[in-house]
């Protein structure tokens, strides 16, 4: 794959494990013009890296699409925009069930600086998806079972980290078609809420989605996936020997 600027957390995080440090008394002391440009480590079995994150790195992607969809939902109710109910919950959808098989060539929503070297979503991954990885959705090896053991959300019907999104998506739906119609919440304190993600009770949806998908996507697969070491053939007990599939740069490990 190119290389890409769209940077992960995740990444970041498995580069800093990685790295050697016994050398290294005080961060001052790094040389940084000597750092590599690209995180890359040689295959084993054929020309080039090994490293592949294209999948960790599409689902960052999506999620912080999303979040930037929401942010400018208000503006566009103020601009005029009337949608119809279930409208909302579809676009938010896009994000969710990701099709590249018909939305891979819409432009990317981050902008960064420098630019990204992919301008659409094929560009970054093919065939990737949040719903997929979301937990309880990737049930090999999970500590918990998720459609039992959620907690901290008690609502009526949400019993799994997916049913609690889709909570969250029709409370917005909801929101934007009555703010389209005149009617905004009212915050704590009697005043109308600013933007149509904010709840009469004080919830930032849009925070709260963005925040929750990367707790229940990204931190999810690494620690109880990449990570586990509780199963054969997963996570750390992944076979190291050979190829993933015919032709890969790595192995499953």
């Amino acid at each position: 794959m190119p290389f890409t600027r769209l940077v992960t957390a995740f990444v970041l995080t498995l580069a800093a494990c990685a790295a050697p440090t016994d050398d290294v008394d005080d961060v001052d002391d790094v040389d940084t013009d000597a750092l590599p440009a690209t995180y890359d480590f040689p295959s084993r079995f054929t020309d080039g890296s090994s490293v592949s994150y294209t999948g960790q790195a599409f689902r960052h992607l999506l999620i912080d699409d999303l979040k930037a969809h929401l942010g400018g939902m208000t503006a566009r109710l103020d601009g005029g925009w009337f949608p119809t109910s279930g409208e909302v919950t579809a676009e938010l959808d896009f994000y969710l069930v990701f099709d590249s098989a018909t939305a891979g060539t819409v432009p990317i929503g981050l902008s960064t600086t420098p630019a990204p070297l992919q301008a659409t979503y094929d560009d970054v991954a093919t065939g990737k998806k949040l719903l997929d990885k979301l937990a309880g959705n990737d049930p090999i090896g999970q500590h918990e079972d998720w459609a039992t053991d959620l907690v901290g959300w008690t609502e009526p019907g949400v019993t799994t980290p997916e049913s609690l999104v889709r909570r969250w998506f029709g409370q917005l739906d909801a929101a934007a078609v009555a703010w389209s119609n005149g009617v905004r919440a009212e915050d704590p304190d009697g005043a109308p809420v600013t933007a149509v993600y904010l709840t009469a009770d004080g919830i930032d949806l849009q925070q709260l989605l963005q925040k929750f998908l990367i707790g229940a996507i990204a931190f999810s697969q690494g620690t109880d996936d990449y990570l586990d070491d509780d199963l054969d053939g997963k996570g750390l007990l992944s076979d190291n020997t050979a190829p993933e599939s015919e032709g890969a740069a790595y192995t499953a490990l």
